[in-house]
């Protein structure tokens, strides 16, 4: 019962939007070495924070904006191409920056099967509006996909 006392001490906050001269300085103090970093800086000071404000004022967005920039020189304008290239590149591309690091991948799904297992929790999840979720509620959805699609998974492992 120890544990749950301790709870008491967290507070919950919220980050507040980023304007985009603090977008701009987010990108200038990650520590990342690219000639990419000052042209993404350059887009999002000429058009990019404008036009994709709802992604470059969210810290983790930018970040994810960035490291697509990064590996594809651009951002672009269908959504669905843009976070197809962010799922490319925070699967796979970004790791290999990492001096031969190699991620393990506990679920031991292909790339392919993963995306699909991928999105079809997204899928679900936005179409129930659940945004936040149990270790129990995580296993059960999971159960329940690998079910539905067929593709062979543990669904503690993902």
């Amino acid at each position: 019962m120890e544990d749950f006392v301790e709870f008491e001490r967290f507070s919950v906050f919220s980050t507040c939007e980023l304007d985009q001269e603090q977008a701009v300085e987010l990108i200038d103090k990650l520590d990342y070495e690219s000639g990419s970093k000052q042209r993404f800086m350059d887009a999002l000071n000429e058009k990019l924070y404008k036009k994709h404000r709802s992604f470059a004022s969210n810290p983790l967005l930018l970040t994810m904006m960035f490291l697509t920039y990064d590996e594809s020189g651009s951002i672009p304008e269908k959504i669905h191409l843009f976070y197809e290239q962010a799922f490319e590149a925070l699967f796979s591309r970004h790791d290999r920056r990492k001096g031969g690091y190699v991620r393990e991948w506990r679920s031991g799904l292909a790339r392919d099967s993963f995306k699909l297992v991928f999105a079809s929790f997204c899928c679900k999840t936005y179409y129930h509006n659940k945004l936040e979720f149990t270790h129990d509620d995580l296993i059960v959805r999971f159960r329940k996909i690998k079910a539905d699609s067929g593709i062979e998974f543990e669904p503690e492992n993902i």
